[in-house]
């Protein structure tokens, strides 16, 4: 299988989460509109199969949008959207646009 890098999308405008022990971060997109945070999740180093990720969370319902990415992760990596739905439901809400800037 090819090993793919991930990009940091060219609108983000803040850090959200970073996986320390997996390699993955969550970007927030420029693009986002209230009630709904766009995101990017991202491999930092070159991996087998998908290294990027586009993710939509509900802040008020603290959700996850229903995509195919989603269904990605969960085939295929169910403990990093674990970790993405931890991220989101505890920090975000608590998070200041200072903590975010990248």
């Amino acid at each position: 299988m090819q090993k793919r890098s991930g990009t940091i999308p060219k609108d983000a405008n803040g850090i959200i989460g970073v996986g320390d022990e997996t390699g993955w971060t969550i970007y927030r997109r420029a693009t986002s509109a209230a009630p709904w945070i766009n995101l990017k999740l991202v491999h930092a180093e070159p991996i087998e199969g998908a290294a990027n990720y586009w993710l939509g969370w509900h802040a008020q319902e603290k959700r996850l949008a229903q995509t195919a990415d989603i269904a990605r992760i969960a085939r295929g990596n169910p403990d990093l959207l674990e970790w993405v739905k931890e991220v989101m439901a505890e920090l975000y809400p608590t998070l200041s646009e200072d903590d975010m800037k990248m």
